[in-house]
């Protein structure tokens, strides 16, 4: 309902008296809401994790970018870590739903999810994210506070968090992964096919059906096969394409030789693009970004690059998070599609 009523409020604004970025907001808006109340009824939440995590490495990932500058920014993060037990219960009642109606990852991604999991399990005191902010805390705060905030917020995940980690792994061990099947793919789930229909319209923002979307991919892949025919010759290779692709895979001098040298290597194409960026663009982000590895406890199953927003009011850059592991998976010719 009110999901609802907020719709009826953005199609009562009159689109004909606004500017045209005002005119451009309204109507995303309400894109946004008509597949907000339509993703209601697959209800989604039945999926509580994917191959890259669930509410723990979530939450990880807002403690990395958190940054506690006063006493308010404190407490506000000791209430979240308050409230995180009842995301995990949520999580498992969602998962659990999803065991009973048949509507649940396949065996592969919760394989791949478990690995994370059990590095999460085992965080210590001193290398658990959700303890991160409190690493560094503003003079402003005095030394007596901050030592009850790190205690109490080192209580909170002792006694609350940790005890709903073990049990989420026990679930996803004893009781998910056994039932999980080894069939992937959303549609081969009750309702899937309309399921995957549905997030193929959300994520193109097109009314393509998944069959014509699939075939755009063949002919790109058609289309970009061709031009690798052309730039492969243009090197000067003369083999056959198979042994080009070998040659790539397997050739030293396209992989970086240490974590230290993948980020390097990550850094100076930043840069490069960086410079780049007025010829194409009149209007440029104000916010800084760095370029960091992914945290050591979840690279065996992130990507090799993304960026992670950062908040210029909240003093936290952006970042170029950067895989420095399983280097001979990464060739570097990768990275500037990636950057």
């Amino acid at each position: 309902a009110p999901l609802q009523a907020f719709l009826a409020r953005a199609e009562a604004i009159p689109a004909g008296g606004l500017s045209s970025d005002d005119a451009l907001n309204r109507d995303f808006l309400i894109w946004v809401l008509k597949r907000a109340i339509e993703a209601i009824g697959f209800d989604s939440g039945r999926l509580a994790f994917t191959s890259e995590g669930g509410v723990g490495q979530s939450m990880a990932y807002v403690a990395s970018s958190t940054r506690i500058a006063n006493r308010a920014d404190a407490d506000a993060w000791i209430a979240r870590l308050e409230a995180l037990p009842k995301v995990y219960d949520d999580s498992l009642a969602n998962a659990r739903r999803g065991l009973s109606t048949g509507f649940t990852q396949p065996r592969s991604v919760v394989e791949s999810y478990l690995v994370s999991l059990r590095n999460e399990v085992a965080f210590m005191a001193e290398t658990d994210p959700l303890l991160a902010p409190f690493k560094t805390l503003p003079g402003s705060i005095p030394a007596a506070d901050q030592t009850a905030l790190r205690a109490r917020a080192a209580a909170i995940v002792a006694d609350q968090v940790q005890p709903r980690r073990r049990q989420w792994l026990a679930f996803i061990q004893d009781d998910y992964l056994p039932a999980a099947s080894d069939v992937v793919g959303i549609g081969s789930r009750p309702g899937g096919k309309a399921y995957y229909a549905f997030q193929a319209r959300s994520y193109t923002t097109t009314d393509l059906t998944p069959d014509q979307i699939h075939q755009i991919g063949l002919d790109e892949v058609a289309r970009i096969r061709a031009r690798m025919e052309v730039e492969m010759r243009a090197s000067g290779w003369t083999g056959d394409f198979a042994g080009f692709l070998a040659h790539l895979r397997t050739d030293p001098r396209f992989y970086a030789t240490s974590r230290e040298d993948m980020i390097e290597k990550a850094s100076e194409m930043a840069k490069r693009a960086d410079g780049g960026m007025p010829a194409l663009f009149r209007t440029l982000p104000r916010l800084t970004y760095n370029v960091r590895p992914v945290p050591l406890d979840i690279e065996d199953t992130y990507t090799t690059g993304r960026y992670n927003g950062g908040s210029l009011a909240e003093g936290v850059p952006g970042g170029y998070i950067v895989n420095t592991g399983k280097l001979d998976q990464r060739p570097l010719y990768e990275l500037p599609a990636l950057t």
